[in-house]
């Protein structure tokens, strides 16, 4: 037999001993039927009120579920529609830099191909002039000299490359406001 068969068995024998020679008789108490009626009668309305309140918290928890999910769902479109529009953004973004970068290589290389042309014109020009013959026309031909002292005025230089003039300049007399420059 095993431990625990030999244990029941032994506890069987126990309580039959207890049971048959022990134990006080229970008279019949006239008012226990009563009392039992109304104890059994307060479990089941305790157990209804339970019943009621369970069913009760259930609804309400359905109610909060849905309403749970209708504000999760709303969320989730929300969160959506946000990542949606700011992807549509950073394509466009990207699209408009790509397309400036391609608008700046097309303007880049057509300003080296007319600094290109520029270049050769102008070695085309400067070769084709020969400085010298230039004096030899203007001393011999035409009959220019070179400026004496008295006749150089000076102005402050502006920074461009000529200078107007908008009246007759006098024998040693300076504009006021103008640049210093040397003209010949």
């Amino acid at each position: 037999m095993t431990g625990e068969k030999q244990w029941r068995k032994n506890q069987d024998r126990v309580y039959a001993f207890a049971v048959d020679g022990n134990t006080a008789r229970r008279l019949k108490d006239p008012g226990m039927e009563e009392r039992l009626r109304s104890r059994d009668k307060r479990r089941r309305e305790a157990l209804a009120i339970r019943n009621v309140s369970l069913a009760r918290l259930q609804e309400e928890k359905k109610q909060n579920a849905h309403r749970m999910s209708r504000l999760n769902k709303l969320f989730w479109v929300a969160a959506t529609s946000v990542c949606v529009l700011a992807a549509i953004g950073y394509l466009k973004i990207n699209d408009e830099n790509t397309r400036s970068v391609k608008q700046i290589s097309a303007l880049e290389s057509e300003l080296n191909t007319l600094k290109l042309k520029n270049d050769e014109a102008q070695a085309r020009i400067t070769g084709n002039v020969d400085l010298e013959e230039i004096r030899r026309i203007a001393i011999y031909e035409l009959g220019m000299q070179y400026a004496d002292e008295g006749q150089v005025v000076k102005f402050k230089d502006n920074g461009g490359d000529y200078v107007r003039q908008f009246q007759d300049i006098e024998a040693g007399e300076k504009p006021s406001g103008e640049p210093e420059a040397q003209t010949r």
